[in-house]
């Protein structure tokens, strides 16, 4: 079967828009390891065509392993070590991305979150609502040797 030329057309139009969305996130000066101002490292590392945050590293002096903030009882058992607490996160260009979701673990909050790049800092923005009415946090390149958490038993 033959496809139209409109249709066609439309199709390699599509292919464009996702080989230019898959290219922006692998060329993102974003991924890697970053230390964020309690001590902890946390990955940003592509994930559902975006940018998603986990924890890697909890900071020696996290008042817990477990995630005993969250609003969901059921959650709040849960260990932090490996935790997603960035998704969704549009790589606009390799130092900007916008439209994620970020979950705070000490707060047990989930806010809107945007990020940008300068130099070897990562500003993370939180906020609710716009941007405007927000917070941001400024996280440090971590060094490449850095241990893993392991999960508590």
């Amino acid at each position: 079967m033959l496809l139209s030329t409109e249709r066609f057309a439309q199709c390699f139009c599509l292919l464009i828009v996702l080989t230019i969305t898959c290219g922006a996130v692998a060329q993102s000066q974003m991924l890697g390891d970053w230390k964020e101002p309690g001590g902890g490292v946390v990955r940003v590392a592509p994930c559902q065509g975006g940018l998603c945050f986990r924890i890697l590293m909890l900071s020696k002096d996290a008042p817990s392993k477990f995630d005993h903030e969250n609003p969901d009882s059921a959650k709040r058992t849960r260990p932090l070590c490996g935790l997603m607490i960035g998704t969704g996160f549009r790589v606009v260009d390799a130092s900007h991305a916008a439209d994620g979701v970020l979950y705070d673990p000490r707060s047990g909050k989930t806010y809107h979150g945007s990020a940008s790049l300068k130099d070897n800092e990562l500003n993370l923005r939180g906020y609710i609502g716009i941007s405007l009415l927000g917070r941001t946090e400024v996280w440090q390149r971590a060094p490449n040797n850095v241990a893993q958490c392991t999960l508590p038993k």
